[in-house]
């Protein structure tokens, strides 16, 4: 019955704000919040549970790292059940308003992935945009020129797609090539890249 035990320490943080336990009591709270969902005490609810007691006292949300990690650990819930509208809008509050970055970029590209499993690769391409430095992990911009790359192909720009992996020779890279070039419809292409992986 987390709900009501979170209510509970809310209202009575709340009823005497003056009490020097009322102090302790909204320290109760967030530590009742933080257990929940990011030590892994909410995983026992179904995800859109989890979702709407995390709306109810999203105030409780810590600043930094740990609210970031709480966020990213129910948006995995919310895809693991196909909710990707949710886990989009939560991603999406994060990028646009608590972080920064090297985070806000890895964030993004997150968010740009959830984004083509909801076939909406135009949206994917403005998560990628929008969260552009110049300061990312090798590993991290070959990811996002692959979900780029894919992004462009979901329209049906395969050029553009193919450009955005240039010479890159990665296996996931590849990957994607392959799947361009299939849907080009250029057999003797995509078997050449299919058999070289």
């Amino acid at each position: 019955r987390y709900r009501e035990a979170l209510e509970a320490l809310r209202s009575a943080g709340l009823r005497q704000p003056n009490l020097p336990q009322a102090v302790q009591l909204q320290q109760d709270l967030a530590s009742a919040f933080r257990g929940l969902f990011l030590d892994g005490q909410a995983d026992g609810l179904q995800p859109i549970q989890a979702l709407a007691l995390f709306y109810d006292f999203k105030e409780l949300t810590p600043i930094g790292a740990d609210g970031d990690l709480m966020v990213r650990k129910l948006v995995r819930r919310l895809v693991d059940v196909d909710l990707l509208d949710q886990a989009a809008e939560l991603l999406s509050y994060q990028v646009d308003n608590r972080l920064d970055g090297v985070p806000r970029a890895q964030v993004a590209t997150d968010l740009a992935v959830i984004y083509l499993m909801d076939r909406a690769p135009e949206k994917a391409l403005q998560a990628i945009n929008s969260s552009r430095t110049t300061v990312l992990p090798s590993a991290l911009n070959a990811e996002r020129r692959q979900i780029e790359a894919r992004a462009w192909a979901g329209l049906g720009r395969y050029d553009n797609a193919l450009e955005i992996l240039g010479k890159d020779a990665a296996p996931e890279a590849q990957a994607v090539r392959a799947e361009i070039t299939w849907k080009q419809k250029d057999w003797p292409a995509a078997g050449a890249v299919y058999e070289k992986a």
